[in-house]
């Protein structure tokens, strides 16, 4: 989790969960019974373990439910569909399971992915439900529910009332910003690559039809400009969500108020996809802003790197 120094000189602090032990079913044959891994268990249930979570966030604000600060917030996705939320009371020494939320989304019996998946359910399969998880400073708590291609947004304090009878409540999120085609927002067919001219990349000159796929998948975000709280000129609007569609290869720009699509980042590269030249991309897979309003998208499978983006016009 922490490291009191830099390096080879690294102490370990602590951890959460445990490698090779998942909260899952047991395995035909096996005694131990957290020993399954994968998108087919969904046990939502362990307190000490985790189910191949795919992102994490720490927040540096005092936990709406203890007042400490620190608490950690995991998308515990591809196993389970929860968010689950350990806080810690001695400076992330130690961390105890606090709360959780999210359930995976079941219509008339049936494990779904589907445009009428309730609020507050992650989509069944399609890999990472909830896929990843940001803070943003207006106090929510934004997930990707990647098979659904959406974000739902919940109060921090969500999953307070957990208790061990019941210990996923469905919370319900306050908004939930729909990616693509699913429930009836379409990116546009041809948007600047450039992004509103907001951005410049390694090759800004290119502009493609990028919506390939019929389908879109919301594999991270990060907002745009972001908050640094440990630099003293971050700034704090956070008017833009940069959203990662691992469908398309393209990265999205949408306004955070009015969740629609003013541009993008990138194309998926020439035909057939993934494109490996300079602002082409193959398998991009998560994003991350900096206090300069630079974004950096990382690739994966066989794109294996990341790409930095820099802004040429400022929206402070």
């Amino acid at each position: 989790m922490a490291a009191n120094a830099e390096g080879a000189s690294a102490t370990f602090v602590t951890q959460i969960g445990t490698k090779g032990m998942c909260d899952g079913t047991q395995p035909s044959g096996n005694s131990n019974p957290f020993s399954s891994c994968g998108e087919t268990n969904d046990l939502n249930t362990s307190h000490t373990l985790l189910n191949e979570p795919p992102d994490m966030a720490v927040d540096p604000l005092p936990d709406p439910v203890t007042g400490t600060r620190g608490s950690v917030y995991i998308a515990d996705g591809y196993g389970n569909h929860r968010i689950v939320v350990y806080t810690t009371a001695d400076g992330g020494q130690t961390y105890q399971y606090n709360r959780q939320w999210g359930t995976t989304c079941v219509i008339n019996g049936v494990a779904s992915n589907s445009q009428a998946c309730p609020a507050g359910t992650f989509g069944a399969t399609g890999g990472g439900h909830p896929h990843c998880i940001v803070l943003g400073n207006d106090g929510n708590v934004y997930a990707c529910d990647r098979p659904n291609s959406r974000i739902q947004v919940f109060s921090r304090s969500c999953g307070a009332a957990s208790t061990t009878a019941n210990p996923q409540p469905l919370c319900l999120p306050s908004k939930i910003i729909n990616i693509g085609l699913n429930a009836g927002q379409t990116p546009p067919a041809n948007v600047p690559v450039v992004g509103n001219n907001a951005f410049a990349n390694f090759a800004p000159e290119d502009t493609a039809a990028i919506l390939g796929s019929t389908t879109t998948r919301a594999c991270d975000i990060d907002f745009w400009p972001n908050v640094d709280y440990l630099a003293t000129k971050s700034p704090t609007s956070q008017n833009n969500i940069v959203d990662v569609d691992l469908n398309n290869d393209n990265v999205w720009l949408l306004d955070k108020a009015t969740a629609t699509v003013f541009g993008a980042l990138g194309v998926c590269g020439i035909i057939p996809c993934p494109g490996h030249n300079d602002g082409h991309f193959a398998y991009s897979h998560t994003v991350a802003v900096d206090s300069k309003g630079n974004i950096y998208v990382a690739e994966t499978i066989t794109g294996r790197r990341i790409q930095k983006f820099v802004p040429v016009k400022y929206g402070y």
